[in-house]
């Protein structure tokens, strides 16, 4: 699949959708900026990666929530960075 293709698909999809995963007490809300990050991830299998992007909304309802961490990037409009962890391929 493209990749253009699978970034505006994602975003039409995903942007402004909510999803509560079990382990958290807000849901995990998806935005532009977001989607864009998820991207631009490195990962051993990228294309894999990308090509599940758009189906975040179901993978994060069953993927194992390892923790969080303070934002190393300082930004103030996020808190804190969420980590989870699911197989790909």
């Amino acid at each position: 699949m493209h990749y253009k293709y699978l970034k505006t698909y994602s975003r039409k999809k995903l942007v402004g959708k909510k999803v509560q995963h079990p382990e958290l007490v807000a849901p995990i809300e998806f935005n532009h900026k977001g989607i864009k990050e998820a991207f631009n991830q490195p990962h051993k299998d990228y294309n894999e990666k990308n090509l599940l992007i758009p189906y975040m909304d179901t993978v994060l309802k069953k993927a194992t929530y390892l923790g969080y961490k303070k934002d190393f990037k300082n930004n103030i409009m996020v808190a804190k960075i969420h980590i989870f962890e699911t197989t790909i391929n």
